[in-house]
């Protein structure tokens, strides 16, 4: 097939998916054939980058100029739609100017729709009337009432998706605690599937259930269109033709529940949202009693060579060796800093092996040949260890990579690589958003915490075994700056003392996120986050502003003074990277942590513009969601806008903007696409009449259905009456002749029954101890140099972090160790160790032989004590020979370069001195507290 050919399918192929966009959202269109004209003679469309210039745009509209007259307008039109397309399908960044003028298509949207008010309203009407017809007789249900059912209390859908909906019968998720209703997209990708979760009432889960039971064929959308018409007619209503079935239900929505328009549309259209299911248990039982081990070589980038950097090998293999040998690790290469990619390829080709693709489980070895077979592509291009923790320097490796690919097969290839290196520790901050076809819809990986099991992280991280408390510290205080501040793994560990503002009072965290010497913002731009940091947590940013009280403004607020920012990732960022992962599974990473913030300060944003009542935002048992989600914490966290009004008195058609600006997003439409993932969440804060704590008025017939009562029990009664004590205390007259006010919430627990959560009880301690234990860790690590002087200096009030920083960085780093029995036995065995404040060093005086030497050696000649300089004074007496003692000095005391002074003296035994002295400039402070460190063993 020539170049050309392909051209025309593929320009064929996308007009197709334009027209498809516009028919899914019920608007008209262009033809098929106008769109593929635009396409034909406007190569920009095919750009790599998700934006267009003005000058872009011109180029087209000249194109069209230059046609008969007649053609312009439908070409001008077919232009306009593929620009809508590309805005709100592919997230394309247009100017300015064109973005205002789609913005006023919504417009044009709600005038198309609203004509449909009178027929929609006398619609639902006559679908009001067909439900208690059908809760007294239960009779079969027609397609035309199981689909208006869905259209008005489910959402106002297009008859594609209610056609899908009604053919699935597992489209009731009942994973969760509530049912929810699963719509998978009808414009799905190759490399991925997507679905989105929708709000089901329990009278819609009954319906739905109920039809599934009873069905025996599937419909088609032409035949739900069919019955809709035969159900409008009986009623006397006006047919319609698919497009305006959608208006119909869309406006009864806008007027009937006040849904504002952005929210309708987000309703009407699964395709704007992606949702996530979760493992049925979020914990793998002691996956996270590892997540601090340095289970790597510290040194394994000293020894290494050119030749080794090219071992592409074991990969094939593992391919040749399959699957007659089932011990993969013998063909496993190592870890290599100078290129980390030959270990990675082998992984995966090794997942390829066991686990399959995205659609298969079990791959033929042909397939996985071909998945792999791109070795010398890497060879090209090494990834360093260095790059590889640097988010940066990551993002623009995989660029090169990609666009190296000679083919679209091979960039194929090459993305399904990327996207498993993705959610490996070493390399998750890979974003591999910008690595699909820009008119393609943008990959998202779908997740978010609920504050319980953000709880649990915060416990698993402070309680698991570590002899470095500072860590801890700092794992989970990037925990909570993803959470609360909503911030990128990059943007935190880019954070500097002066970008942390903490007022410990109010819990109020301001944060600068800006371009620094370490990296730039994502977007090119600075923003100011506004937040407010839990009661529960507030201390650990306490306890880090008190430590850095005298830093430097410059140094990171997430590490010590001076810190390599790889260090800092590797040391604090990947241990939630591997709670995340034994909590739910390898596919979950430190970014989701952003996307649980954004998630939650959506719920914030929508409860403070809808003035939702306090009592019911939360489930009962979670503290922390009740807190989060008060009017205390949100007029808080919104009071930088707010500036002490009341929401009604500020500009409520910029909220989302306002949103947006906090996360650092240009348009809602890319929080909406890549952040919220639980469009489920949406319409009870949005709509009073969905709310589940809301009381409204059943009929004996309704309540009946959704207790699963027969038609005619008598049971009804004794039911509610052990549920509700407002009904309970009715008398029998107003039991038999009034409406039953009662909440869906309690109709609920009646039906569902309160599910036990999947937490191990082991978890669900008191978690606003949390920072308590996290104290006592600090207290109990007083066996280890850095845990023990922090410890006096927090007793002294008198914090020197910089001695600190020194003291780590020259000493044993992030490998903190008590001392051994051994150590601890050779110190008792030494004299005691004595401070000179006027030389700012530490002394010991002892006697010039092995034992001394050796205990000497057991002791200090550990990196714990790197950040100390030793110089050795040896006085003999003149009358005795020196030179057995200058050469145990020499050969067994002092080291290479360390100074050595020998004098005689007249009278006296021959003593050595030792003097231990900082190897950098401080105050006697931290000699005090080493020399406190040995006598607490010394004494003992």
């Amino acid at each position: 097939m020539s170049d050309c050919k392909i051209n025309d399918l593929k320009i064929k192929e996308e007009a197709q998916k334009i027209q498809q966009f516009f028919e899914w959202q019920s608007i008209p269109c262009a033809p098929i054939e106008d769109f593929a004209w635009v396409l034909q003679h406007w190569p920009s469309y095919f750009t790599k980058e998700r934006k267009l210039s003005d000058e872009q745009i011109k180029e087209a509209k000249g194109k069209i100029g230059q046609v008969p007259t007649g053609k312009q307008k439908l070409y001008r039109q077919a232009l306009n739609e593929i620009l809508q397309y590309l805005a709100d399908s592919c997230n394309w960044e247009l100017p300015e100017q064109v973005q205002q003028k789609l913005t006023d298509k919504d417009h044009q949207w709600l005038e198309k729709i609203a004509p449909e008010l009178g027929n929609a309203s006398r619609l639902y009407q006559c679908y009001q009337s067909e439900k208690i017809t059908f809760y007294e007789k239960r009779n079969s249900m027609s397609v035309a009432f199981i689909t208006l059912a869905i259209a008005f209390e489910i959402a106002p859908l297009n008859l594609a998706h209610i056609s899908q909906v009604l053919n699935c019968s597992d489209s009731i998720d009942y994973s969760q605690a509530k049912p929810r209703l699963k719509i998978w997209h009808l414009k799905q990708d190759e490399v991925t599937a997507y679905f989105t979760h929708y709000y089901l009432s329990l009278v819609s889960e009954r319906l739905l259930s109920d039809y599934y039971a009873q069905r025996s064929s599937k419909v088609t959308e032409a035949q739900l269109l069919e019955a809709l018409n035969q159900f409008a007619a009986q009623n006397n209503l006006p047919a319609a033709i698919r497009f305006q079935w959608q208006h119909r239900f869309q406006i009864f929505w806008f007027v009937h529940y006040a849904i504002p328009p952005t929210f309708l549309k987000d309703l009407s259209y699964p395709e704007r949202h992606v949702g996530f299911s979760k493992l049925a248990v979020p914990i793998i039982s002691g996956a996270s009693a590892n997540i601090y081990n340095i289970d790597w070589d510290l040194e394994w980038f000293t020894h290494l060579t050119a030749e080794q950097n090219k071992k592409y090998r074991p990969h094939k293999e593992l391919l040749l060796k399959q699957p007659a040998n089932s011990n993969t690790s013998a063909f496993k290469p190592s870890w290599e800093a100078g290129d980390i990619l030959p270990n990675m390829l082998y992984l995966y080709t090794e997942q390829l092996l066991t686990l399959g693709g995205v659609k298969k489980s079990k791959l033929a070895l042909s397939s996985i040949v071909k998945y792999t077979s791109f070795e010398k592509l890497l060879e090209q291009y090494p990834l360093p260890y260095v790059d590889a923790v640097h988010e940066d320097s990551l993002n623009n490796w995989a660029v090169k990579v990609f666009n190296a690919a000679e083919s679209d097969s091979a960039q194929l290839m090459i993305y399904y690589f990327l996207k498993f290196i993705s959610v490996q520790e070493l390399t998750e901050s890979l974003d591999i958003s910008d690595f699909t076809y820009p008119t393609n819809r943008p990959t998202v990986s779908a997740f978010c915490l609920a504050m319980s099991e953000f709880e649990v992280l915060i416990s698993l991280l402070v309680d698991s075994p570590t002899d470095n408390p500072f860590r801890s510290l700092f794992a989970v205080t990037s925990a909570l700056l993803g959470v609360f501040g909503m911030l990128r793994r990059g943007e935190i560990l880019r954070l500097r003392n002066k970008d942390v503002s903490f007022d410990p009072n109010t819990h109020q965290l301001r944060l600068q996120v800006t371009h620094t010497k370490e990296g730039k913002t994502k977007n090119g731009k600075s923003r100011t986050v506004n937040t407010v940091i839990p009661h529960q947590y507030r201390n650990f940013f306490s306890v880090i502003k008190r430590l850095k009280e005298h830093s430097a403004a410059d140094d990171p607020f997430i590490g010590f003074d001076n810190e390599p920012i790889h260090s800092r990732q590797l040391y604090y960022l990947l241990p939630v990277t591997r709670t995340l992962k034994a909590m739910f599974g390898n596919d979950v990473n430190f970014h989701h942590l952003r996307h649980s913030g954004v998630h939650l300060f959506m719920q914030q944003a929508l409860h403070l513009a809808c003035y939702t009542s306090e009592q019911y935002r939360a489930v009962d048992t979670q503290k922390l969601e009740a807190e989060v989600l008060s009017d205390k914490v949100i007029n808080r966290r919104f009071e930088y806008w707010l500036e002490g009004r009341e929401f009604y008195h500020v500009n409520d058609g910029i909220l989302l903007d306002e949103v947006c600006s906090q996360i650092g997003h240009a348009s809602y439409d890319t929080t909406r696409w890549s952040y919220l993932h639980s469009l489920e969440t949406l319409l009870p804060v949005l709509s009073p009449f969905h709310n589940v704590n809301t009381k409204r008025e059943f009929t004996h017939s309704e309540l009946r259905y959704l207790l699963k009562l027969s038609a005619t029990s008598n049971d009804l009664s004794r039911v509610l009456s052990k549920h509700s004590p407002e009904y309970a205390q009715k008398t029998l007259d107003e039991k038999r002749s009034q409406k039953i006010r009662i909440s869906e919430h309690e109709l609920i627990n009646i039906v569902y029954k309160p599910k036990i959560s999947a937490l191990p009880s082991q978890l669900l301690q008191a978690t606003d101890a949390v920072y308590r234990r996290w104290n006592n860790g600090l207290i109990n690590s007083s066996s280890t140099q850095l845990g023990f002087y922090i410890g006096q200096m927090l007793k002294q009030k008198h914090i020197d972090f910089g001695a600190l920083s020194q003291v780590w960085s020259l000493g044993s780093q992030h490998q903190m160790m008590s001392l051994e029995k051994g150590q601890i036995t050779a110190l008792r065995f030494l004299p005691p160790v004595t401070l000179n404040a006027e030389n700012q060093s530490l002394c010991i005086m002892l006697a010039c032989n092995v034992k001394n030497a050796k205990a000497f050696t057991k002791v200090f000649r550990q990196r714990e004590w790197n950040w100390l300089a030793f110089s050795f004074e040896l006085t003999i007496n003149r009358k005795l020979r020196s030179d057995r003692q200058a050469q145990l000095l020499r050969e067994i005391f002092a080291r290479k370069k360390e100074p050595i002074n020998i004098k005689k003296q007249p009278t006296g035994d021959t003593q050595l001195l030792i003097r231990m002295k900082p190897k950098f400039d401080t105050s006697t402070n931290i000699l005090e507290y080493a020399q406190q460190f040995i006598n607490q063993f010394q004494q003992c």
